[in-house]
C-alpha cells in the first residue's frame, strides 16, 4: 500500500469540504453584523448609565447647602480638571449603531424621494395629456378656419350680402339706442311733470282743508290737520291709479272711508269731477274727461 502524500491529503480535504453557497455566506454575514451591533448597543448603554449616575451625583451635590463665592470658584476649577482629565465618549469610525442609523435614514430618504418622483411623473403625464388635448383643439380650430376661408372665397356675393346685413343691424342698433335715450328723457320729463302736479294737488288740498277747518267751530290741532291732509291725498292717488289702470269702468270705483276724506268728496262732487254711487258704502271714480 502506497504512502499518502501531503498532496493527496490536501486533495482529499478539498473534495470532502462542502461548498459555501451564497445563502450560507449571507447568513454568516448577518450573524456577525448582529453580534457586533449587540455589542455596540451594550457598550452605549453602559456609557449612558455612567453618564446618568454622574449627572445624579452632580444634582445631589448641587442641592446641598449653597457655597460662598470662593468655594464655588474652587469647585468649578476642580470640576473642569476632572472633566479635562477624562476623555469623552467617542464612537469608532466603523460604529455599527451609527452605520445602522445612517442606513435607516438613507432608506427613508430614498423612499420619500421615490414617492416624490412618482408624483412628479404622474403630474407630468397629466400635463402631457392636457397639452395634447389643447393641441387637438387648436388643430380643429385651424381646420375650421381654413374651411371657413375656403367657403368665403367660394361665395363672395353672399359674404357681401352678410356684411350689408351686419352694417344694417348696426345702424338699427344705433337707432334703437337713440330711441331708448329719447324715451328715457321723456320719462324723466314726465316724472318732473308728475312731481309738479303732485305738489300742486298737495297745495290745493292743503288750502281746502285749511278753509274747511276755518269754517268749523273748533280748530284742529297740527297732528289732526296733517292726518286729514295725508288721507285726502292718498284718496286722490287711489282714484288716479284706478283711472289709468287697465280694466272696465266697473272696476274703477274707489271706496271712500269715513273721515276727513268725505269733505273732499263733497267739494269734488259739487265741481262735477267725480261719479258717486252707494253700493257697499260710498264709492267714487273720476270722470274720464277725454277718455270716453
Amino acid at each position: 500500500m502506497a504512502l499518502e502524500t501531503r498532496k493527496d491529503r490536501a486533495q482529499k480535504l478539498l473534495s470532502n469540504r462542502k461548498p459555501v453557497t451564497e445563502s450560507t455566506a449571507w447568513s454568516l454575514a448577518q450573524e456577525t453584523y448582529s453580534k457586533r451591533l449587540e455589542g455596540d448597543i451594550e457598550r452605549t448603554k453602559k456609557f449612558l448609565e455612567q453618564a446618568q449616575a454622574a449627572n445624579t451625583k452632580l444634582e445631589r451635590e448641587l442641592s446641598n447647602e449653597p457655597l460662598d463665592e470662593e468655594s464655588e470658584d474652587l469647585v468649578n476649577l476642580l470640576g473642569l480638571f476632572e472633566v479635562y482629565k477624562s476623555l469623552p465618549y467617542m464612537p469608532m469610525k466603523n460604529d455599527s449603531i451609527g452605520i445602522a442609523t445612517a442606513a435607516s435614514l438613507t432608506k427613508n430618504a430614498v423612499l420619500e424621494q421615490s414617492k416624490a418622483i412618482s408624483m412628479i411623473r404622474d403630474e407630468n403625464e397629466a400635463t402631457k395629456t392636457e397639452i395634447q388635448r389643447l393641441e387637438n383643439i387648436l388643430a380643429d380650430y385651424a381646420e375650421f378656419g381654413e374651411l371657413l376661408q375656403a367657403r368665403v372665397q367660394q361665395h363672395p356675393a353672399r359674404m357681401e350680402e352678410l356684411e350689408q346685413q351686419l352694417h344694417g343691424s348696426r345702424s338699427l342698433e344705433t337707432e334703437l339706442e337713440h330711441q331708448i335715450e329719447f324715451g328715457q328723457k321723456s320719462v324723466d320729463q314726465l316724472k318732473k311733470v308728475e312731481d309738479k302736479m303732485y305738489q300742486h294737488v298737495k297745495r290745493v288740498v292743503t288750502k281746502l282743508h285749511a278753509l274747511l277747518d276755518w269754517e268749523n267751530a273748533s280748530m284742529m290741532d297740527e297732528d289732526m290737520f296733517k292726518e286729514s291732509l295725508r288721507r285726502s291725498i292718498a284718496l286722490i292717488n287711489r282714484m288716479i291709479k284706478s283711472l289709468v289702470s287697465q280694466g272696465t269702468k266697473q272696476t274703477k270705483w274707489v271706496q271712500v272711508p269715513a273721515g276727513p276724506e268725505e269733505k273732499l268728496v263733497q267739494v269734488m262732487l259739487r265741481n262735477n269731477l267725480i261719479h258717486v254711487r252707494n253700493g257697499n258704502g260710498l264709492e267714487i271714480r273720476l270722470r274720464e274727461f277725454g277718455f270716453d
